[in-house]
């Protein structure tokens, strides 16, 4: 019986781990799922025809992404810090129109 008792308490603190981490996925796949929509929008509606890739990082590794730019080439980072700051699509659309020039640089072999 005791055997049972701590195999049915392990189940329960692991499965309750699990929840979290799903509701944290839930969470950062509905945000990017949010900025691929709006990116696709601001490409279609300007008709750039070069494809840019649209990455939300919650923890943001500016200090790596500085030292590589190979690591973002051909991408918009929204970073966690500054996707907390914005509070309407509207804002998202400045925020990934004012980076896309950068990713559509690359394909000319730009910086």
């Amino acid at each position: 019986m005791r055997r049972f008792l701590v195999l049915f308490l392990i189940f329960l603190i692991s499965h309750s781990a699990y929840a979290l981490d799903d509701a944290q996925l839930l969470q950062q796949n509905s945000i990017q799922t949010r900025i691929n929509a709006v990116g696709v929008k601001v490409l279609n509606s300007n008709k750039l025809e070069k494809r840019v890739t649209f990455v939300y990082d919650e923890n943001g590794k500016k200090s790596l992404l500085k030292e590589d730019k190979a690591i973002t080439k051909r991408q918009v980072v929204v970073f966690g810090e500054a996707y907390r700051n914005i509070e309407s699509d509207d804002e998202l659309v400045a925020y990934i129109s004012r980076e896309i020039p950068a990713a559509i640089r690359s394909y000319k072999g730009g910086k």
